[in-house]
């Protein structure tokens, strides 16, 4: 039920992620290993533009990392890494390789 179907339209995520938080929560795979997203908006950082796969990062910037959905993009703000605390995406991209064009499952 937590798990992010990002082949889905980026609203519907979006809802996932505002309906599901706190608990039980949503989430989606990096690198293997669990990512909790905890807060997201639906992103408009290259959303019409992008041919990108759903699931791929299609841009970081200071304060969030856009992912490809289906329809759109989502604009993930607040992630927990497993076994990790709560933090700002700001903080996460600080000790985490994500990059443009990397694929959460």
């Amino acid at each position: 039920m937590g798990r992010i179907d990002w082949t889905k339209p980026a609203a519907a995520v979006y809802n996932q992620v505002r309906g599901l938080t706190p608990w039980p929560g949503t989430h989606s795979v990096y690198n293997g290993k669990m990512l909790k997203i905890l807060q997201a908006r639906v992103g408009t950082e290259g959303a019409g533009k992008s041919k990108a796969a759903p699931g791929t990062v299609i841009s970081v910037d200071k304060s969030a990392f856009c992912v490809a959905c289906g329809q759109g993009a989502l604009a993930v703000t607040h992630v927990q890494p497993e076994a990790g605390k709560a933090m700002s995406a700001q903080s996460f991209l600080s000790g985490y390789k994500l990059a443009a064009g990397s694929q959460l499952d």
